[in-house]
Parts: C-alpha cells; structure tokens; sequence
C-alpha cells in the first residue's frame, strides 16, 4: 500500500519587489499630491524637505513637473478639489452678497449670468463645473461682451 503524499499548499509569494517605474510613480504621485495641497497645509513645507524625504533630486522634481502630461494630471486634480469645494464657496458668496459687498454682488451676477447662458444655450446645467483644461488659460474678454448681459439686469459689471 503506497502512502500519497500530502499535497502540499503552494503559497503565493508577495513580492515587495520594486518593478521598473513604480519608485518613480510613487514620488511622482506625492509631489503631485504635494502641489495640489495648499501651500499653508502642506507638510513637508518646501519643496528641497520634500525632495529630502522622497529622496529625489531637486533637478529631477523640477524636470518632471514641467511636463505637460504632468502639468495636465495637477490641473485635474487642482480642478476636482475646487469643484469638491464649489457649493460652500458659493453659499458665502450669497451671503457675502446679502451683506452688500460690492465686489461679491458682482461676482455672484457674473455667476448668475453664466448659468442662464448656459441654459439658454444647452437647456441644461449639465456640465456647468467641467472645465475642458485643455482651454483653461487667463483671457481678456472685451467689455462689450458683458455689457449686453449687464443692460438685462440693469447691474453694470465692469468695477467702478
């Protein structure tokens, strides 16, 4: 009579091995994360402790920051944070403008504004808080384009 032998369990090794690009995406993934936060929360403070800790050079931050694809992934996040934060800002921007302030006033019509533009337009407020980043950049519109806007409302946007 043969004995058979036990099977025996294979365990599945864990391997803590670093592959190939996965240092490099944990740091990039920090300082991105780092970026994002703002300046008076962020721990390490500056950028050469930061550098320190996830013990990368200084040149190689600066380097991979000014990518685009990285720049492009940081406005994302940046972007997602503020639209998180959207309803409380606003809210204190109606009560601000309840107060009288001025400059709250015109910027909650300038908001107002905005929004019935876009249901004019789409007959929706889907989307109102997408930003397409590829666009995101400071522009001057002239002052005859708000004035219409202005005229319906009977405000004057432009600061006195």
């Amino acid at each position: 009579m043969s004995q058979e032998k036990p099977e025996e369990k294979k365990e599945e090794k864990k391997t803590d091995m670093i592959t190939p690009g996965s240092v490099e995406k944990s740091w990039i993934e920090e300082a991105m994360q780092w970026l994002a936060t703002p300046k008076d929360k962020r721990y390490p403070a500056t950028v050469v402790d930061l550098c320190e800790k996830m013990g990368v050079q200084r040149s190689t931050f600066y380097w991979e920051i000014e990518k685009p694809e990285f720049q492009q992934r940081l406005l994302k996040r940046m972007l997602s944070g503020v639209k998180d934060s959207a309803p409380e800002v606003l809210d204190k921007l109606v009560q601000n403008a309840k107060e009288g302030e001025t400059k709250a006033i015109e910027l909650y019509m300038k908001y107002v504004l905005e929004i019935a533009e876009k249901v004019e337009h789409s007959g929706s407020l889907s989307g109102l808080f997408e930003v397409n980043i590829s666009k995101v950049a400071p522009t001057d519109k002239p002052k005859e384009e708000n004035k219409d806007a202005s005229d319906k409302l009977g405000t004057d946007t432009q600061a006195k």
